[in-house]
């Protein structure tokens, strides 16, 4: 509250002044003494200030300045009684009272004269002046609007001499920018030099405080994972109000608070800050709308208080997990040994999703983490980036649909075989119960939501948001009769590496905008193949793809433009390459070349000769109606449009055939299964940013960089 607002508050019985609201109205002796008070002369705060307006007077002081105050109806130790409640009650203000007083006026100040007159101060006022001069401004009624008449007047230059005023500036007065207002041609035209005229708005009546701006007044929500936050008073719901009543009785879930919690280990060795973050992660995912109704029951029950298993609410055997049991090891059945740590679970459910998830969308799920199997909650890799970073990020719907399907299948398989186990006599482990059993579960309700988010989407509007979560991501294929789900479809096999080298490859086609120039990059992974299939990394390498029309003339090869398949052939001939100018790798075993695009692979492994050309076919003869015959027999002619990367293609050719006369014909050519690896596109998206063409090589001890099209065998720099 300002200093003169404060001033002039009434001193007795004011509920802006008063510490406690009045449980009642006042009694009649309190009326009286108020009645006493004021005609006295103590009606507002001011009458209790000394001289200097900085200081409350004492009692001593308070009857020597009014010295009728003490009569035989109002004795001595009432009024000290009333005087020490007014001390006690201005005490929170004693530093406002103390401060000086702003006695003069600034230039700007709107004060309301004696007669009504709304005033606009022109200068500041001196330590001398009685009077600045001011202009008048013209108030209309029903709005408040205040426009200049450009009269002036004198105005009291002591602030207790006017009383002031609560406008806020519209704007300058058109005459200030444009010079004098054109003539008014219409109704609009008047209405609209009168709405210029006005410069500024009268909030309240004079001498009054004006309403508070709404969009300036909030409260602050107590700290939370749910990060409320502060809440404007314009924008508030009854949402965020529940929400800010709700944040303060919140508490840490009791599976993750202490060190014997069930799901302490998830969020081991992780700061405060961190740990609020990660549970605020894991309240949100579990709510996500792919989820189903009955997976999201289940997976609330599993993750806030657990289902009848375990040692704490179960005995004996029951406590021990039945499929453990059956092997003759007893393990007790907690969450994380159901859903993680069961072997039968772990390498006959998880390990297949997961390979099927890796086929189908490049992304790797790692299983070693608990957090990921049992609260669903992916860790955004740091190397990920623009289309890499989208497309991962697009994958969360199919994610927490896929992983909240498993998790129930999990315990409803857990559930028959535990009661199998169980029962008298006791039985065998029902079929259903069987990871085989479980994986045809999964495949079927991931089918049937999966169904349901398309009918969804078609009649909400939502087609391109079904496209860029479910089909471009690759874990649906819709070809117009509904959408299939592409993660436990058997796709073409493709031979495992045979024991030697395996060389997979990536590109990424980065399109060109306004902006930026198009631009591609290469990646590639050189792995040692042992004879049981383990797979050792030896170096990795990435670099951009040049062409003409921004690189200028790299090589011979080069092709003139950015393409896909461009982008494609410059990394084969990159693996080509590596291959070429480390013959180390060849000695080592077989050489198996995995690209990511089949178009690739066909060119590579087409003839390098171009196919003859086939004679014209006969003339169809005429009949006698003048239609020509169809002649069947007429064979296909060969495609001889020539593309821009042709000579990329016939040069990979030719190396590909060099290297397979070199290396007695044991070099196989390959495509993903699926998508490519995720980290690998995000490597070559990466790269498609590098001003040189260099191929910038990784090895376990050194980085190199190396310009790529030379012929100097820096592939393998520990060689």
């Amino acid at each position: 509250m300002a200093r003169d607002e404060l001033l002039d508050q009434l001193l007795l019985h004011n509920p802006v002044l008063d510490r406690r609201p009045a449980t009642a109205r006042a009694t009649p002796q309190q009326e009286d003494d108020m009645r006493h008070w004021a005609s006295r002369g103590l009606r507002r705060v001011r009458d209790l200030l000394d001289a200097s307006l900085t200081r409350l007077l004492t009692f001593d002081e308070l009857l020597q300045r009014h010295p009728g105050l003490n009569t035989a109806a109002h004795p001595t130790g009432r009024a000290r009684q009333m005087h020490r409640a007014l001390l006690t009650k201005l005490r929170p203000w004693s530093d406002t009272i103390a401060s000086p007083a702003l006695a003069a006026l600034a230039a700007g100040d709107f004060r309301s004269a004696a007669d009504g007159q709304v005033l606009c101060a022109l200068r500041d006022a001196r330590p001398k002046d009685r009077t600045v001069p001011a202009e008048v401004y013209e108030q209309q009624p029903s709005t408040g609007c205040l426009a200049p008449t450009g009269v002036e007047r004198r105005l009291p230059a002591r602030r207790n001499k006017s009383t002031p005023c609560s406008v806020v500036h519209l704007g300058e007065h058109p005459d200030h920018d444009h010079g004098p207002a054109r003539p008014a041609d219409d109704p609009h035209d008047v209405a609209a030099a009168d709405a210029g005229r006005h410069t500024h708005l009268l909030l309240a009546p004079p001498g009054c405080r004006s309403c508070p701006d709404p969009r300036l007044i909030g409260w602050a929500a107590p700290a939370t994972p749910a990060r409320v936050g502060t809440v404007r008073l314009a924008s508030a719901t009854n949402r965020s109000i529940t929400q800010t009543y709700a944040a303060q009785e919140y508490a840490t879930p009791r599976v993750f608070e202490g060190s014997s919690a069930r799901y302490a280990a998830l969020l081991a060795g992780l700061s405060a800050p961190a740990r609020e973050r990660c549970i605020a992660d894991i309240a949100a995912g579990i709510a996500h709308p792919a989820i189903p109704p009955d997976e999201a029951l289940h997976l609330c029950i599993t993750l806030h208080h657990g289902h009848m298993e375990g040692a704490t609410k179960c005995a004996g055997d029951e406590a021990c997990c039945s499929r453990c049991l059956a092997n003759a090891r007893s393990v007790e059945e907690t969450a994380v040994h159901k859903y993680h740590a069961c072997p039968e679970i772990l390498h006959g459910v998880w390990q297949p999703v997961a390979r099927a998830w890796h086929r189908a969308t490049g992304d790797t799920l790692d299983l070693a983490s608990q957090l990921l199997v049992i609260t669903g909650l992916r860790r955004q890799p740091p190397h990920l980036s623009e289309d890499a970073l989208k497309k991962w990020r697009d994958l969360e719907p199919a994610w927490r649909l896929l992983h909240s399907v498993v998790l129930l299948q999990v315990h409803r398989a857990r559930c028959a075989a535990h009661a199998a186990y169980h029962a008298v006599p006791r039985r065998d482990p029902p079929k259903n119960a069987a990871p085989k059993a479980i994986l045809a579960a999964i495949k079927h309700r991931f089918q049937q939501r999966l169904s349901h988010e398309h009918m969804r989407a078609v009649h909400t509007a939502g087609r391109a948001t079904f496209q860029r979560h479910w089909v471009s991501t690759g874990v649906a294929t819709d070809r117009g009769r509904g959408p299939r789900a592409n993660l436990f479809v058997a796709l073409p096999t493709t031979a495992h590496p045979a024991p030697g080298v395996h060389l997979r490859v990536a590109a990424a086609f980065v399109p060109g905008t306004p902006r930026r120039q198009p631009a591609a990059g290469w990646a590639l992974s050189a792995h040692a193949v042992a004879a049981d299939g383990t797979a050792t990394l030896r170096f990795q390498a990435h670099g951009a793809v040049p062409a003409r029309s921004t690189h200028g003339a790299a090589h011979v090869h080069v092709p003139p433009r950015h393409t896909q398949q461009a982008a494609q052939h410059t990394a084969a001939a990159a693996a080509l390459r590596c291959l070429e100018q480390t013959p180390r790798l060849g000695r080592l075993g077989h050489i198996t070349l995995t690209l990511s695009s089949p178009t690739t692979c066909l060119d590579l492994e087409a003839p390098t000769t171009l196919p003859v050309a086939q004679p014209a076919p006969p003339r169809a003869a005429r009949t006698v109606r003048g239609k020509r015959q169809r002649v069947p027999a007429a064979p296909p002619q060969p495609h001889q449009r020539k593309r821009q990367h042709a000579a990329l293609v016939d040069g990979n050719r030719a190396t590909l055939a060099l290297l397979r006369l070199c290396n007695n014909n044991n070099i196989l050519l390959q495509t993903y299964q699926g998508a490519a690896p995720l980290d690998l596109y995000a490597t070559a998206q990466h790269a498609a940013s590098l001003a040189d063409t260099h191929a910038h090589i990784q090895t376990a001890t050194r980085r190199l960089s190396h310009p790529l099209w030379q012929q100097s065998r820096t592939w393998d720099p520990d060689d």
